[in-house]
């Protein structure tokens, strides 16, 4: 219902949700982080105005049919992706263009625009995405993460953390020996992917410290929430393996390696574990369909116990 006409007005909040959700999946889950620090620049640092609709459809409308995964394999490369492109976009629109609803052309989100407001806007994403660039392009760690503070603010709560990730200074640890993993019982007919994201949290679950990406390095007593996203369509089911690896593991009789069901019924998509046994390990997702492995992602972790 419409409060200002009085008037009811078709809308398809499941399917806007369903159609975000596969641009997510393209970009590895990068797309709403994206989009969240969009919206930061815009609550916390007053940088430009557009409602979360408005801008939440305008930088999904910048994953295309033509991208695939690789092209997002991080959030500082995505995030500077995005907006490069809807900067061009905007660049290319010097008369403020109509955003429609993408699982519903007949309605429009730019009630709340106008084409002043259009203008202001699409030059303060010209100034942003300069800024950006210069950052995603400084070779200089300490300085990148400079130019990055100039785009958040001092006070941007991950501006460490934001880099800490893009790092490949620090090399994997050697993986050792996995022998004791389970071979796979299902044959592989890939015909889609899965993607597996990573956040660190205080041991007993309850504070999130940060997102990781695989290969990443810190210590142990942590919890670890992997979370699975993938395009297939269900039904599916979903299957886990965690292999720890090296001596510190074998030690504790910790080395792990068979593969169990996400729950009961094989559709949690979700798992914790802790990081416990110093060296290099990985969990692996699994998705099966029709008894066939149709795909499935590892999740390298390198652990540092000081007791080891």
């Amino acid at each position: 219902m419409n409060k200002n006409t009085n008037r009811f007005e078709i809308t398809d909040g499941d399917g806007y949700a369903q159609w975000f959700e596969n641009q997510t999946v393209v970009t590895n889950g990068f797309l709403v982080e994206s989009v969240r620090l969009m919206k930061y620049l815009r609550d916390i640092k007053g940088k430009f105005l557009a409602k979360s609709i408005l801008l939440t459809t305008l930088l999904g409308n910048q994953v295309t049919t033509d991208d695939i995964m690789d092209n997002f394999p991080d959030l500082p490369t995505t995030f500077k992706t995005l907006v490069q492109r809807l900067d061009s976009y905007l660049q290319a629109n010097p008369i403020m263009p109509i955003v429609e609803n993408p699982v519903l052309p007949e309605e429009s989100f730019n009630r709340h625009w106008d084409q002043e407001k259009y203008e202001k806007f699409k030059s303060e994403i010209h100034d942003l995405i300069a800024k950006i660039n210069a950052a995603y392009l400084e070779e200089g760690e300490e300085e990148s993460i400079r130019k990055w503070i100039e785009v958040f603010g001092d006070e941007f709560p991950a501006a460490q953390d934001f880099m800490e990730d893009t790092a490949t200074t620090v090399a994997p640890y050697p993986l050792g020996d996995y022998s004791h993993a389970v071979a796979l019982k299902w044959p592989e007919k890939p015909v889609n992917t899965v993607r597996v994201d990573a956040y660190l949290y205080t041991k007993d679950k309850k504070n999130k410290l940060r997102g990781i990406n695989s290969d990443a390095h810190f210590g142990s007593g942590y919890a670890i929430l992997y979370k699975a996203k993938t395009g297939v369509r269900p039904p599916f089911k979903i299957y886990w393996q965690v292999v720890n690896t090296g001596e510190h593991a074998k030690l504790q009789n910790g080395l792990r390696g068979s593969i169990f069901p996400g729950y009961s019924d094989g559709t949690k998509l979700h798992r914790w574990e802790e990081s416990l046994f110093t060296g290099r390990h990985w969990i692996e997702c699994f998705i099966v369909k029709d008894e066939n492995c149709v795909a499935r992602k590892k999740f390298f972790i390198n652990v540092k116990n000081p007791s080891f």
